[in-house]
């Protein structure tokens, strides 16, 4: 049977009674045979107690305040399904111990009317006794036999009160065994849109472009991910790289570098770091969280407000960041002014593969070019070791040094370091009347075995790249055993001539948060465009850590094959200097091919740990 409308309203009258207490004995029976007869009824039955329920649960019971909240608490619960579903979720266990109460209550009556009853009879049994005693007189015969009549009647009555109350007896209700919870799963916030040589800490993880991703922590150990949140913000997440997405316009980024574009449609996306918060006011920005917990922002576009974490016990402050504007917040919650980089942090993927991957090598000439090791530095480009600067063109078509020639004698050159590159410590020219140079801003020495013979300097140290007139027969290159280099996949350190420059191992450690610098690779040699008759070019190579000699190839020359380097670091290595002196008298061009630090991605800390193994990705 199927209930119209008017019964519908009928019903509906009836439950505002038994929801206010007021429904009368025939209103009680008319919703029980409204109820038998439709089942679509009872479904509605059920859903109107379980929002009376839910109200009451949120709003008191108060009945002034039920009829005034109403709607908005309707509204409330249409909106905010999740908290609904675990309230009746508690409400369900609520009813089934009313229910326990209920069915207790219900026993106690029972019993109660089985007495009334029982004392009703006995009652009548001493009547009828009274009676039975006055006809005794005449009747004395007949008054035994029906003594005994009515004495065996009163016991089989009795027995039969007694078998009612032992058959009608409530039987206690059975424990209830728990209803086994199905766990929630947190809700989908991001997609990836793009990968490059991808790996998440688990194998299981995909990384293929239309990945959802759930609200809950993530460890990048390898390569680079994009993703963009379901508010709208793009992110480009760097290898090695912690995070816990939060929701849609929110992260946490434990350690690591990620960069942030974020449309107007997302203003307001925040990312929030153990020592502060950046918040987005429509922007492109970039962000790294070192290993010791310090956090630094570079603003691109737009603007973006810094705050620091109260938990470190400083006071708390905040700073407004431009583009061009960069800064820091450190361990203790202070906030200070960074010098701008815009190519610390890698702030697109390219369809071309660079030699540098994030969290398995780094690309020591797009270092030299600028960049961050990951292809942000720009090739073609060189350090003039005099001014300490970074030029953009020095060099012509043909690859030949603009300007670059030093006409004037130098006979001890001092160390320059290089504060406005991250990760290179300085550069310097091998030559000295003492018999020693210095090759680290620590006052590390190297002993020279010999002055170079060749006394005429070139200025540059150059990410090398492959001249555009490079099928010219006058052109000069980076040719080893017959491959160019110069390229994003087959970079070269270009020195000519008598040069040195050294990287600060742990300027590079701390940007890169549990990972190993495990050795230095890399294939040097003089480039065979220097084969020529009347060249006859000799060169050495050296490579030193921390001022000692670990790698010493001598007098190579453009017919003999470029010899590979392969060396071992160890955690308490700083300085890696790569460095070439002349043994002859004419022009040289010494290449330092594929120049890498082959990365190791350890373990996470302990914290970090413990928050991957609850990843969800799907």
């Amino acid at each position: 049977m199927t209930a119209n409308s008017q019964e519908f309203s009928e019903l509906f009258e009836l439950l505002g009674a038994l929801r206010d207490g007021f429904i009368t004995e025939q209103q009680h029976a008319r919703l029980d045979r409204l109820l038998a007869s439709d089942h679509k009824m009872q479904q509605y039955y059920v859903d109107y107690i379980l929002l009376c329920s839910e109200l009451r649960r949120h709003y008191g019971t108060s009945k002034s305040d039920e009829t005034s909240d109403f709607k908005t608490a309707l509204t409330f619960v249409s909106t905010s399904e999740q908290p609904l579903i675990k309230a009746l979720e508690q409400d369900e266990r609520k009813e089934a111990e009313r229910a326990a109460e209920e069915a207790a209550k219900q026993a106690e009556a029972r019993k109660e009317a089985i007495r009334q009853f029982a004392e009703e009879a006995l009652a009548e049994f001493k009547e009828q006794e009274r009676r039975r005693q006055e006809e005794l007189a005449y009747k004395e015969q007949l008054a035994r036999r029906r003594q005994l009549v009515f004495s065996i009647g009163s016991i089989v009555a009795m027995l039969v009160i007694v078998a009612c109350v032992w058959l009608i007896r409530p039987k206690p209700p059975a424990p209830s065994s728990p209803v086994p919870t199905t766990p929630v799963l947190p809700p989908v916030v991001a997609t990836i849109t793009r990968s490059l040589d991808a790996q998440w800490s688990r194998d299981d993880f995909s990384t293929w472009v239309g990945t959802r991703l759930t609200a809950s922590p993530l460890y990048l150990k390898c390569g680079l991910v994009q993703i963009v949140f379901d508010g709208g913000a793009e992110v480009i997440l760097q290898a090695p790289c912690a995070m816990r997405l939060e929701n849609g316009g929110r992260m946490f980024l434990q350690s690591g570098t990620i960069s942030v574009e974020v449309p107007k449609r997302a203003l307001g996306f925040t990312v929030e770091t153990p020592t502060g918060t950046v918040t987005d006011y429509g922007t492109e920005f970039g962000m790294v969280v070192r290993q010791n917990g310090e956090t630094e922002a570079h603003v691109y576009k737009g603007k973006v407000a810094l705050a620091n974490s109260t938990e470190s016990g400083h006071p708390f402050a905040t700073r407004m960041l431009r583009k061009g504007q960069a800064a820091t917040i450190d361990k203790g919650g202070r906030i200070a002014k960074q010098t701008f980089d815009a190519n610390l942090i890698v702030r697109r993927i390219t369809d071309q593969p660079g030699y540098g991957i994030p969290g398995k090598r780094i690309n020591l000439a797009d270092i030299v070019g600028g960049g961050n090791g990951f292809q942000t530095g720009l090739l073609g480009t060189a350090i003039d070791v005099m001014t300490t600067k970074l030029l953009e063109t020095p060099y012509n078509s043909s690859g030949r040094n603009i300007n670059g020639r030093l006409t004037q004698s130098i006979k001890d050159f001092t160390y320059r370091t290089l504060p406005h590159f991250h990760y290179i410590d300085g550069v310097f020219l091998p030559v000295s009347t003492k018999g020693f140079i210095q090759v680290t801003s620590e006052g590390h020495r190297f002993a020279m075995r010999s002055v170079p013979r060749n006394v005429e300097y070139l200025r540059y140290i150059g990410n090398w790249a492959i001249p555009a007139q490079h099928r010219n027969a006058d052109h000069v290159g980076a040719i080893l055993n017959g491959i160019a280099y110069g390229s994003l996949d087959k970079p070269a350190i270009m020195m000519k001539r008598n040069k040195g420059i050294t990287f600060d191992l742990n300027a590079i450690r701390a940007d890169l948060p549990n990972t190993k610098i495990d050795r230095f690779t890399a294939l040097c040699g003089i480039s065979e465009t220097d084969r020529a008759p009347y060249k006859q070019a000799k060169a050495d190579f050296y490579v030193l850590v921390d001022g000692k000699t670990r790698f010493h190839s001598p007098a190579l020359t453009p017919f003999t094959n470029a010899v590979p380097i392969d060396l071992e670091l160890s955690e308490t290595d700083r300085f890696l200097t790569l460095m070439t002196t002349y043994s002859s008298a004419v022009d040289n061009h010494t290449v330092f091919a594929v120049p890498a630090l082959e990365l190791v991605v350890t373990k996470q800390n302990t914290n970090e740990k413990e928050t991957m193994d609850s990843n969800t990705a799907f």
